[in-house]
């Protein structure tokens, strides 16, 4: 039930907040508290070699699929928090929400995913439950300002391909908006945001650009455009060989 996803199909049957009460799911999980580390085997693809399509077998912890499954997010905070409370995880693992999940990717990533569903009204509703759940985890202290950059939470977000998600995104950089300035492992925010599906990229770009300008309106906001990644581009760059130049001039005097 709590390691159940959402496909689609109306088959779903785990966790659900539009039914289950927070206090119903807390009595059960004090009762078997077991549950919450109990790790659950999923295949992923790997890729393919001589012999074909490689699948390899991982554990993870039924905490990760809450984090995935909208009608069971909302459950997180109270799941996190209990984890802690009960001693299921190590200190540093805070509750599950910095386990490592795949690829270097820990739960918290996952709360930055937007899922591969073609409804407005779905990506909207996704985004809200979880605003709330990071709003909760920043109350509950279980979301630290400095695990923004320390993750690369707001650079997570911007790379979302399936919809732009503009609450959560103005909940990072609003909480810490040096965020905007600081590269994880490659690029600065801006890089990602230009990157991605067409619909919503030029939303991106002015968005996280304006606010660099807000927050730093002298020198650093509009070096943003200038700031060199690991492959030696900048974001106004990779904008003018995506758009061309005349178009990425009209996106600058839109902001």
């Amino acid at each position: 039930m709590i390691s159940e996803r959402d496909h689609g199909d109306g088959n779903y049957q785990g966790l659900d907040s539009d039914r289950d009460t927070k206090a119903e799911f807390e009595t059960v999980l004090r009762l078997f508290p077991s549950v919450l580390t109990r790790r659950i085997e999923v295949e992923i693809d790997a890729g393919d070699d001589e012999e074909g399509q490689v699948q390899l077998v991982t554990c993870r912890y039924p905490i990760r699929f809450l984090a995935l499954t909208a009608k069971a997010v909302s459950f997180l905070p109270l799941v996190a928090g209990l984890a802690i409370e009960l001693g299921l995880f190590d200190e540093q693992q805070r509750g599950g929400l910095l386990c490592l999940v795949s690829r270097g990717n820990i739960v918290l990533h996952h709360l930055m995913m937007t899922d591969l569903h073609e409804s407005q009204k779905y990506h909207e509703i996704v985004d809200d439950k979880k605003l709330q759940v990071l709003i909760q985890l920043r109350k509950l202290g279980l979301l630290k300002k400095e695990d923004i950059k320390s993750y690369g939470l707001l650079s997570y977000l911007c790379q979302q391909n399936n919809y732009f998600a503009e609450k959560r995104i103005r909940f990072l950089v609003e909480w810490d908006p040096s965020a905007l300035l600081h590269p994880d492992q490659r690029d600065v925010p801006l890089h990602y945001a230009i990157g991605g599906c067409p619909s919503p990229v030029i939303q991106r770009i002015q968005f996280v650009f304006e606010y660099g300008i807000h927050y730093f309106p002298k020198k650093k906001g509009i070096s943003l455009l200038f700031k060199k990644n690991n492959h030696n581009r900048t974001p106004f760059q990779y904008a003018c060989m995506r758009f061309g130049g005349e178009k990425q001039a009209g996106l600058l005097n839109n902001c």
